[in-house]
């Protein structure tokens, strides 16, 4: 997504014709660490003064907090919208064109892109 997003300001895209282009969208996510350090016997004690701040939690916890979850979505949402917004500047297309693009293509073919 972000190649096409950056690529979406040029009058002409240049594709091989063995080539693709996919837009995946977007996601997030964590490695966590705590059912390891559990099997080797290791602990973890997490301490935390505000609510986001949750770097700690790979090692503290098996799945994400809801402040963490709600702070990452927040990321994705907003790099989602400035893609779909430039994009559908730069090639004319309309909002919900662009959402049934990403939603329902995988791969578009030099002649479908």
């Amino acid at each position: 997504m972000n190649e096409y997003h950056f690529a979406s300001i040029a009058d002409k895209i240049v594709l091989d014709p063995m080539g693709t282009i996919s837009l995946n969208g977007y996601i997030m996510g964590r490695t966590f660490f705590k059912g390891t350090l559990d099997i080797l016997g290791l602990g973890f004690r997490e301490l935390r003064y505000f609510k986001y701040k949750s770097a700690a939690e790979s090692y503290a916890r098996e799945d994400f907090s809801e402040a963490d979850r709600e702070q990452r979505q927040k990321l994705v949402d907003d790099n989602y919208n400035l893609a779909q917004r430039e994009i559908c500047e730069g090639r004319n297309f309309t909002p919900s064109y662009f959402d049934k693009l990403v939603d329902s293509t995988f791969m578009f073919l030099p002649d479908d892109a």
